[in-house]
């Protein structure tokens, strides 16, 4: 691919220079089949260029995905007198291909000349250190924690009011600060000579093994206990880091901001917040009645997975029957045994629509009732 992108700008006299860079170009960057080719095109003249597919289309080969930024308006282009276009051939290559009449290479930054007709790109000098981890000034570092920390009130609401988006999106905000404290802390592990990587894409390649896992683990799914649970992971791991960092530069950590923060967040999104009453249904019985059993039990599992405890025992007794007799065409009674059809079709064999009147009314019913009970105790209900 490389070779057809040189040859098709020798070709071309259109075209007087040509560039790569990126990933591609950055010597320590790791190397895979999925790198892009980002290329730059100089011309005197970007218009015959201009969102023409027809022309990339004839030099690299069929295009299976296509955007070019110049065109849109959801995400306004920059303007800048360019013409991207950003490309997913069938083979599977990825180009990205700056039509430019403009020399705009960050100085310093990785490149590599391909072509170069004219003697344009004879002062380009790259340095292997541009994408560095670089050092924080003090105001930086404490910017930073105080971003952290300031911005995390707001996941606290959220989980509080029950806001899932907000919530969550908020700690996506806040993440950012957490990954550049990250940068900082691997910045400091290896004398600031490695990169991070873009979006963090370096930290498993760089973070102690323990440290990456627990860093993984800020990373939740759309239920409060887990998403408590992966904001104080994340306070734990950026704590650490801090503080290391700090160490590192003889900065002061603000422990009293970290320790308030902390405070208030416990407070406002405390072990009340976010819990559901599907939880009472984590510990299965030891035995069951029927085969049927355990299915009607998942699907009540997932009936309250959205009911916020602290709840009524009495409605939860009244539901349970209620969704028996949905399944079973009746409420149960002792002695009597039931079949479930939908059941019996979903896991294939008679046998396993059989609900127990017994075992509900006699095991399954004071458990859950057992259960629930003791939560709302201990949520002071």
């Amino acid at each position: 691919m490389l070779e057809l992108i040189t040859r098709t700008a020798e070709e071309d006299e259109r075209i007087f220079a040509a560039v790569m860079s990126g990933s591609r170009a950055d010597v320590h960057a790791v190397k895979d089949v999925y790198q892009d080719y980002d290329i730059v095109y100089y011309v005197k003249d970007v218009a015959p260029f201009w969102n023409n597919t027809a022309w990339l289309e004839k030099k690299f080969g069929k295009i299976a995905v296509l955007q070019t930024p110049e065109t849109m308006t959801l995400m306004p282009p920059d303007n800048n007198g360019a013409f991207v276009f950003l490309t997913i051939f069938e083979d599977g290559n990825r180009i990205d291909l700056t039509i430019s009449d403009k020399l705009d290479i960050p100085e310093g930054e990785p490149a590599v000349v391909l072509l170069d007709k004219v003697g344009m790109l004879s002062d380009i000098r790259p340095r292997n250190d541009y994408w560095f981890v670089k050092p924080p000034t003090e105001k930086l570092f404490r910017d930073c924690c105080n971003e952290f920390w300031w911005c995390l009130n707001n996941v606290a609401k959220g989980v509080a009011r029950d806001e899932l988006p907000y919530a969550t999106e908020m700690f996506h905000y806040v993440r950012d600060m957490l990954n550049q404290m990250t940068d900082w802390y691997i910045g400091v592990m290896y004398d600031f000579k490695v990169s991070a990587g873009k979006m963090g894409k370096n930290y498993k390649r760089y973070l102690p093994e323990e440290m990456y896992r627990q860093y993984a683990a800020t990373y939740s799914d759309s239920d409060y206990g887990h998403i408590r649970a992966s904001v104080y992971t994340g306070c734990d791991l950026f704590r650490t880091m801090a503080k290391s960092v700090a160490e590192r530069f003889g900065y002061e950590y603000n422990l009293a901001e970290d320790e308030n923060m902390t405070a208030y967040m416990r407070k406002t999104m405390g072990r009340q917040a976010g819990r559901f009453v599907s939880e009472i249904f984590g510990e299965k019985p030891a035995q069951w009645g029927l085969r049927g059993d355990p299915f009607l039990w998942e699907r009540l599992q997932k009936r309250y997975a959205d009911v916020r405890l602290p709840y009524p025992s009495k409605a939860l007794k009244l539901g349970i029957l209620q969704t028996f007799a949905e399944f079973a065409g009746e409420r149960p009674e002792r002695g009597k045994i039931y079949y479930a059809e939908e059941f019996a079709k979903e896991h294939v064999g008679m046998s396993t629509g059989g609900l127990s009147g017994d075992f509900w009314l006699n095991t399954a019913i004071p458990l859950l009732l057992e259960r629930l009970n003791a939560v709302n105790s201990e949520l002071g209900e």
